[in-house]
């Protein structure tokens, strides 16, 4: 990227961008701020006095460090993780090859993938891959139409593409900067906001009901989790009490699943990577075992089950390349039997990263 680009993003950030930024000095993170992220990464919205509470710090003293890490872009935004699918709405995972591209040719074609109203994460990557984005749509026709239009105006530059269809999704905490508090958050017997709707929803499997005032909550609340309620009210024209109820609808059926902060992994020296199984024809017991094995890491922040060439898309972090071999080895000894293939690609920057895109909003609020 050039210097002007660069200096552009960095004035107006996206919605979760992450792109690289020369480190002018290291950064350390004490044992409070540990905490604190780990508090943060388990419920965003948890207020300054129940966070002071659990870390032994004074409100003022918690508000002043998570606007030192926010000023120094540790933590890049609070955002609210939401399963799309409850609301009708379709993610088709896109990894793309390039072709001789030369870096004018792949900025512009970043930026137009910005204007795309479709897409919802936007990230470069290393590997078998250069580029992959998340393209939402109502169903498979409209899918097949957008990605119809990104080849035309776009495939000259494509030499493979990799399609997969997400048929389940799961967020973890981002415990991977603090594992060292990991464990400390399990015990805590503190609670926090919604904890029982949150236990509520994950076991909820019926179809949600929303209207259009729950996805103007929605909206808002994917910027922005640690929004008060009378703010929020006030945005939409509600009282707080009514908004407080909604979200708990909300997080009662499954729509809302978790409220967290996104860390930067290039500031914190992390390396991102997205790991590919695909698992041959076996008992169902087996594949979940593997997945129970994988989601209990420290460093897991995504799952993602598929329809297509691989079964399962794991986001984890590790500090170098060697805890990826560790990890690809420890998955090899023990579930060697049922992998039939993997992959793994490194995430370079993030540009852009919601759980709604536009399209999908605008075609849920004309419904």
């Amino acid at each position: 990227m050039t210097k002007e680009s660069r200096k552009r993003q960095q004035q107006q950030k996206r919605h979760g961008e992450i792109v690289f930024e020369e480190q002018k000095e290291t950064i350390t993170l004490d044992l409070k701020d540990k905490k604190i992220m780990s508090v943060l990464a388990k419920n965003s919205r948890t207020p300054l006095t129940t966070i002071g509470k659990i870390v032994g710090r004074s409100q003022e003293n918690v508000l002043y460090r998570i606007n030192r890490l926010k000023e120094q872009h540790i933590i890049v935004d609070f955002f609210t993780a939401i399963d799309s699918r409850k609301l009708g709405i379709l993610s088709f995972v896109v990894f793309i090859k390039f072709s001789k591209i030369s870096k004018e040719t792949l900025e512009t074609l970043i930026t137009n993938f910005l204007k795309n109203d479709h897409i919802s994460w936007l990230t470069t990557t290393a590997g078998q891959f250069d580029l992959m984005i998340f393209l939402q749509a109502m169903d498979v026709y409209e899918f097949e139409r957008e990605w119809q239009k990104i080849q035309r105006e776009h495939g000259q530059n494509f030499s493979e593409t990799d399609i997969g269809i997400m048929t389940e999704y799961g967020h973890r905490p981002s415990y991977y900067p603090i594992a060292d508090t990991r464990e400390a958050m399990k015990t805590t017997k503190i609670a926090l906001p919604y904890q029982k709707e949150m236990e509520q929803g994950q076991k909820e499997k019926k179809n949600a009901v929303f209207d259009a005032t729950d996805l103007e909550i929605l909206k808002i609340l994917l910027s922005n989790s640690r929004i008060k309620l009378t703010e929020l009210g006030q945005k939409i024209g509600m009282s707080s009490q009514n908004v407080d109820f909604r979200i708990k609808q909300l997080i009662k059926q499954g729509i809302i699943t978790r409220f967290g902060y996104r860390p930067n992994y290039q500031k914190l020296q992390f390396q991102y990577y997205t790991v590919r199984l695909k698992i041959g024809a076996v008992e169902e017991e087996k594949r979940k075992r593997l997945k129970a094995f994988v989601l209990s890491l420290p460093n897991i922040l995504y799952y993602f089950q598929m329809i297509g060439q691989w079964t399962f898309s794991f986001h984890l972090f590790f500090r170098d390349v060697r805890g990826l071999n560790d990890f690809l080895s420890t998955l090899r000894e023990n579930f060697g039997e049922i992998i039939e293939a993997y992959d793994s690609t490194i995430h370079l920057d993030q540009y852009y990263y919601t759980y709604i895109a536009k399209s999908s909003y605008n075609a849920l609020i004309k419904k």
